[in-house]
């Protein structure tokens, strides 16, 4: 899982490399990959993305920065890297596991075509699915339960990323990085990020890939699967 903002050919070989090097069945991004102007050298980015080896594919959503560059070239920067942007919808890379993707909602602000609205978005999965979510901010002290699903996939926050402004950050966001286990059962996974927005600098907001490895429950055989 990664949360890259991608602003130089440099920083993402880098990020490239390391993703190639873990070997990943999938990719997700919760958004916020790509924050500058999609050049030549940027072009050239896409097409290593495009390169990694994923059997069950690349999935993205779109976070604040893409509305921000644009929201047309991000698609195409998307579409370039390989990556499947889940605007409002689910896929099922394997049986069992069913991904789900929503815009961020700062598209509506900007007068952008947005699909924010994740309720619902699960409403076809069956009792024995795992429902991941893909939702780039994290849960606000507006929107503290979110929707039910097993895994959430958050990024946008950045741990904060220059200390102490990560105090300000926790005033809308209660949770700016980490794993959580919330009220309502869901998983919540919060990415810091490779990248950065602003200044290129971190203090005690390390940046971050995740590898995250989703596991079959185990079906303990039952010693009288009969009777009581």
């Amino acid at each position: 899982m990664t949360s890259p903002c991608i602003r130089s050919a440099r920083f993402a070989a880098k990020v490239i490399g390391i993703i190639r090097d873990l070997h990943p069945d999938m990719i997700l991004n919760c958004g916020d990959f790509v924050d500058a102007p999609l050049d030549e050298r940027l072009s050239e980015v896409a097409a290593q993305f495009r390169a990694i080896p994923t059997p069950l594919g690349k999935y993205s959503i779109l976070g604040n920065h893409e509305y921000y560059l644009g929201l047309k070239p991000s698609l195409a920067y998307h579409a370039a890297a390989g990556f499947r942007v889940l605007r409002r919808e689910v896929v099922r890379p394997v049986p069992g596991l069913v991904i789900g993707g929503v815009d961020d909602s700062a598209g509506k602000y900007m007068g952008a075509e947005t699909y924010s609205d994740e309720r619902g978005l699960f409403d076809d999965a069956t009792n024995g699915e795992f429902r991941l979510l893909m939702r780039h901010q994290p849960l606000t002290r507006k929107h503290p339960v979110g929707i039910s699903c097993e895994l959430q996939c958050s990024g946008h926050a950045h741990g904060g990323q220059l200390f102490p402004f990560h105090a300000f950050v926790l005033l809308s966001y209660p949770y700016i990085g980490d794993v959580h286990r919330l009220a309502n059962g869901t998983t919540l996974c919060v990415n810091r990020g490779a990248g950065t927005w602003g200044p290129p600098l971190r203090l005690f907001a390390p940046p971050e890939l995740w590898v995250i490895e989703l596991r079959p429950p185990v079906q303990s055989a039952s010693r009288n699967p009969i009777g009581k």
